[in-house]
């Protein structure tokens, strides 16, 4: 069960965003380290943690280094952003009441600031403005925030939060503080599917590549587990076979991509690299509906995740 779970969230947001791996590894990993073991405290850390993030590394590439810089430093500059926060350890409850308060203000600032960045720069006045729907708000400025910048903020918002509870998940399913969603094939069968859709399918719907990519995640995970199944499975057999199998799934996207068409295998590499810039309402609301019922049952079950961890 927990194993779908990490499929569902962490499929779901590689098939909106492509493989933002590192948001899985990282957040988990300093969460568990400034907040203790307790899943209960882990998981909405991971949640919010894993939100800030993901905003965070979208946007302060757009504001200080403009549309252009961010598409390529984007996957870059993210997974190196917050390691500083695993420098303390605060487990008091006062202190991590305001952590969580800390992170709340920082994921309102970049969702702001996010909204006001980009190739035309906004006033915050602007922004509060088409927010509200402010009668002298100009039409093209309107169009900007809540056609364009908006979606993409609050799919920002729902990819972090998703990896961040994917991976925690993760860590404590495999008992690997190390691990990530990409370990169960999800990235590589994702990465495989776009590759063999883009390239060999050519010219195929935009609405058509989430679900095909959300069906390679699923389909690779199920044949590691598949291989890794005697009569149970080990997290030590899982992540072997994981690895290996990924890895294949890899070459496989490369011998597609060398010999493609090049256009082709370039609307692929910009899938590949992870990106937020085809940002949609309706990708929005798709996650939100796979991904809502899966974070309230996961949040229901962080008991038995905490038994999990601890291991036989």
């Amino acid at each position: 069960l927990a194993a779908l779970v990490v499929v569902g969230l962490a499929g779901s947001a590689v098939a909106m965003a492509g493989p933002l791996g590192f948001v899985g590894l990282v957040v988990p990993h300093i969460v568990r380290m400034r907040t203790g073991a307790e899943y209960r405290r882990i998981l909405p850390y991971c949640l919010i943690g894993g939100a800030v993030l993901t905003l965070a590394s979208d946007t302060l590439p757009r504001a200080f280094l403009g549309e252009g810089c961010a598409r390529r430093y984007y996957p870059r500059l993210s997974g190196r952003a917050v390691l500083y926060l695993a420098c303390a350890k605060p487990r008091c409850v006062a202190v991590m009441i305001r952590l969580f308060l800390v992170l709340l203000a920082l994921l309102a600032v970049f969702f702001v600031l996010a909204l006001a960045s980009g190739d035309q720069r906004l006033p915050f006045a602007v922004v509060l403005g088409a927010l509200l729907g402010a009668e002298e708000t100009p039409g093209h400025a309107q169009t900007i925030v809540t056609g364009l910048r908006l979606p993409r903020a609050t799919l920002a918002i729902l990819v972090g939060a998703a990896l961040g509870v994917a991976g925690a998940i993760c860590q404590a399913v495999l008992r690997n503080p190390l691990a990530e969603p990409g370990l169960l094939g999800i990235n590589a069968g994702a990465a495989l599917a776009a590759m063999m859709i883009i390239v060999q399918a050519g010219m195929v719907p935009e609405s058509l590549l989430p679900l095909a990519t959300f069906a390679g995640a699923v389909t690779m995970t199920a044949v590691i587990f598949g291989f890794a199944w005697r009569g149970g499975t080990t997290s030590l057999r899982i992540i072997l076979i994981g690895v290996g199998l990924s890895a294949m799934a890899g070459a496989g996207a490369s011998f597609i991509a060398t010999f493609g068409e090049i256009a082709l295998v370039q609307r692929a590499m910009v899938w590949l690299a992870g990106s937020l810039q085809d940002s949609r309402w309706i990708k929005v609301q798709t996650l939100l509906i796979w991904a809502s019922p899966v974070f309230l049952m996961i949040w229901m079950a962080a008991r038995e995740l905490d038994l999990i961890a601890l291991g036989d």
